[in-house]
């Protein structure tokens, strides 16, 4: 077995073959290979807008599954590197998110948009979020980001997902609600909280970050506003919560108009509130 420095790789490099390996040993694979980072890919809303052919995703989503059940089946705890992947993150080439891919992405769709899919996962900022996602400065940029991970670990949770970020802002809406005395959307919040109640457990303290977690992470980063933007990234392609964007929506125009009336009221006051 070849010497592996991940270090050596850029940010998006360490995540992308860490997730892809957290995928093939949830799938028991014996191999970690080149459609598990597909895989990944694809979960990300972001990246499946770069394909806006719906006929030509699904060709992309059919190549990728399809290649993953010849992937050989195993009972190890850890999927090993594939031969192709082990050679290029051992290899002496040139070590970018674009050689990777180029190397990496055998599916002919997503290897014409390499460029794009390493410019828009290697925002600096999404770097310092994931890697430094428990502080100050990840609750000052993206609160919700912040708060999820501990909703994650206080859930004794193994992934931290988009879900967790969605539980996280409606939590936080409904304690503001409360607060200032509005309609408060605790339905909303309990109805989400039993969507991901379920997820597997972990240790409690190591948490594994999902593709669409990192995806909305990655396309906050690029928004002018991304603490608003997370949301939205979160949500972005999942049916199943168009009732947290409901309540979400609900409980942010019940604060406004609380704010505005009191702004009325007593002119500074909901400023300082």
């Amino acid at each position: 077995m070849r010497v592996i420095k991940l270090d050596d790789w850029p940010w998006p490099v360490r995540i992308l073959t860490t997730m892809a390996q957290n995928k093939a040993n949830e799938s028991v694979h014996a191999v970690t290979a080149a459609h598990h980072l597909a895989w990944l890919l694809l979960e990300m809303p972001a990246v499946r807008a770069m394909i806006p052919d719906a006929k030509k995703l699904q060709s992309v989503d059919i190549a990728v599954q399809k290649g993953l059940l010849t992937t050989p089946r195993a009972g190890a705890k850890k999927a090993l590197l594939s031969v192709p992947l082990e050679g290029i993150l051992a290899g002496d080439g040139e070590k970018t998110t674009v050689a990777f891919l180029k190397g990496k992405l055998i599916v002919p769709e997503l290897l014409a948009l390499v460029d794009p899919i390493a410019a828009f996962l290697g925002h600096p900022e999404a770097e310092a979020i994931c890697t430094k996602i428990a502080t100050k400065e990840t609750m000052e940029k993206i609160p919700a980001a912040f708060l999820s991970f501990y909703c994650a670990r206080e859930l004794k949770h193994r992934d931290l997902t988009a879900r967790h970020g969605v539980l996280a802002t409606l939590q936080a809406l409904d304690r503001q609600c409360v607060q200032h005395q509005v309609d408060p959307i605790t339905d909303a919040v309990a109805k989400m909280k039993s969507l991901v109640v379920s997820f597997p457990k972990g240790d409690g303290v190591t948490l594994n970050f999902t593709a669409r977690f990192v995806g909305a992470i990655a396309a906050s980063c690029a928004n002018a506003a991304p603490g608003a933007a997370f949301f939205d990234e979160c949500v972005r392609g999942d049916d199943a919560l168009a009732f947290a964007v409901a309540a979400k929506n609900d409980a942010a125009a019940r604060l406004r108009e609380k704010a505005a009336a009191q702004e009325a009221l007593e002119p500074g006051a909901a400023k300082t509130a």
